[in-house]
């Protein structure tokens, strides 16, 4: 898991490299106009209709690693990997690679999420980015707050 996870983040972070072979398409979608119900709603229905093969979920998060271990064990797909949060600037990491997404669990995730730019309950510090590992393409979707997100397609 974490071979796979350090090619797809090489692959996120050198996108210069795709854009200048034509292989590289983002797009931003704002959501500033929505209610937080619509805003979930949209990324889900939006997820949905990507995520049918292999995935990869990384989520960077600046909390007590309890806190979030806790909120983890919600999650069916067992599969992640910890780096614990140290305090300071480098967030903590967990890495959930599977096969399906459990969109109520990502509801959940996306919901704490955009709780914590809101200062609501419950909430996380956390910023999500989801590769969804196609046969011929990569899209990733960063979750940068709770304003909007971008998606990023690597062919």
């Amino acid at each position: 898991m974490e071979k796979k996870y350090s090619e797809l983040i090489e692959i996120y972070h050198n996108r210069a490299k795709y854009e200048a072979e034509d292989r590289f398409i983002w797009n931003r979608y704002y959501l500033d106009n929505y209610s937080f119900n619509k805003r979930v709603e949209f990324v889900t229905d939006l997820i949905k209709k990507d995520v049918k093969e292999d995935f990869l979920l990384e989520i960077k998060f600046w909390d007590n690693t309890e806190l979030v271990l806790d909120f983890f064990k919600k999650l069916k797909n067992k599969n992640y990997f910890l780096e614990d949060y140290k305090g300071g600037e480098k967030p903590g990491i967990i890495i959930v690679d599977d096969k399906n997404l459990e969109i109520e669990f990502f509801t959940e995730l996306l919901q704490c999420h955009y709780n914590y730019e809101l200062a609501e309950e419950p909430s996380l510090n956390i910023k999500i980015l989801l590769f969804i590992n196609k046969k011929t393409d990569i899209i990733v979707y960063d979750f940068y707050d709770d304003r909007g997100f971008i998606v990023n397609y690597y062919m």
